[in-house]
């Protein structure tokens, strides 16, 4: 019986002997604040904080845009010029009689003046070729008299092609001028953007959006003009 009270009396102790501190178990960890009361100090701080939000704001976000990603994507572009020309003498110029293959994908030709030489023959004859100009005979020797005689007439070497020649200041030629104001150039676009795995077109629109509408693929050519900064006069010759 002695033996049984005597266990009892220490069972307590055994039990909690290995058992934390309750200081310990409840403890927590807080933040201490120091004001520093130096301008010295104060204005070190506050400079490099600004240096910081500087270089975060302007040369991060605003410069370099590192928000964004790039990368090098393919696609094409295609052009569909709109509505007729008019030149200055009154004559309507369709597609059919001004539009031209550019030669280069993603390009459209727009003329603003038409060299227009009528009755032109090319029957084994020549004529004098403004583009090769002349003040004596031997001005002419390219070396093959089939092509060019050693002849001067006029100023102008005497050359084997279509005649007469197109020169604007002959009056044989008419130049028309033609006006580019109510041409519109319907645009189709395909971009592949392969980091992110996605196709973006508008080759499958079925109606144009004239600008500035939002969404436009239809653009006056005199608005792209003044999107340049050019002058329209400097366009036409």
């Amino acid at each position: 019986m002695g033996l049984v009270t005597s266990a009892l009396k220490y069972l307590p102790e055994t039990l909690t002997k290995d058992l934390k501190d309750a200081d310990e178990v409840f403890a927590y960890d807080t933040v201490k604040l120091v004001r520093i009361q130096d301008r010295r100090l104060g204005l070190i701080y506050w400079s490099v904080q600004a240096c910081v939000a500087f270089y975060m704001v302007v040369i991060v976000f605003m410069i370099n845009k590192a928000y964004q990603d790039t990368e090098k994507s393919t696609g094409w572009i295609l052009a569909s010029a709109m509505k007729p020309q008019t030149d200055h003498l009154g004559f309507t110029w369709d597609a059919y009689d001004r539009i031209t293959n550019p030669g280069e994908s993603g390009a459209v030709f727009i003329p603003t003046r038409v060299l227009v030489t009528r009755g032109q023959t090319q029957e084994d004859e020549y004529c004098e070729s403004p583009v090769h100009p002349c003040k004596e005979p031997k001005d002419c020797n390219i070396g093959d008299t089939k092509v060019q005689k050693l002849e001067c007439q006029n100023g102008f070497c005497m050359r084997r092609q279509w005649c007469p020649a197109e020169n604007p200041e002959w009056a044989s030629t008419e130049t028309h001028y033609l006006d580019f104001d109510k041409v519109e150039l319907w645009f189709k676009s395909y971009v592949h953007y392969h980091k992110f795995g996605l196709d973006v077109t508008t080759a499958d629109e079925k109606e144009s959006v004239h600008y500035p509408q939002r969404g436009a693929n239809t653009y006056r050519l005199k608005d792209l003009i003044r999107m340049t900064n050019y002058a329209p006069e400097e366009f036409v010759e």
